[in-house]
């Protein structure tokens, strides 16, 4: 749910939390910017946007380089949906 102008100081964050040899796991849906289909949902008839954000390797990556490293992709099952993991730098 991180805008793509957020990722950056979303990493700043996660990266100042984590120890120096920490790891961060991310699950995203890929995509490249807000997913209207995936982002209102109604409840007991009223509306909510979820503001569901979509993002790429590449971008994840572009966003953290110098803060964490790329290590892998764990449990792709063939869908939208990824599991990454990241080191600290």
């Amino acid at each position: 749910h991180i805008e793509k102008d957020q990722l950056r100081t979303a990493f700043a964050n996660m990266r100042n939390v984590l120890n120096d040899n920490g790891r961060l796991f991310i699950t995203v849906r890929e995509g490249n910017g807000k997913i209207s289909e995936w982002s209102i949902k109604v409840i007991d008839g009223v509306e909510y946007d979820r503001n569901f954000i979509g993002h790429s390797l590449e971008e994840l990556v572009a966003e953290s380089n110098d803060l964490f490293e790329f290590i892998d992709e764990i449990g792709y099952d063939g869908t939208v949906w990824h599991n990454y993991i990241f080191k600290c730098r």
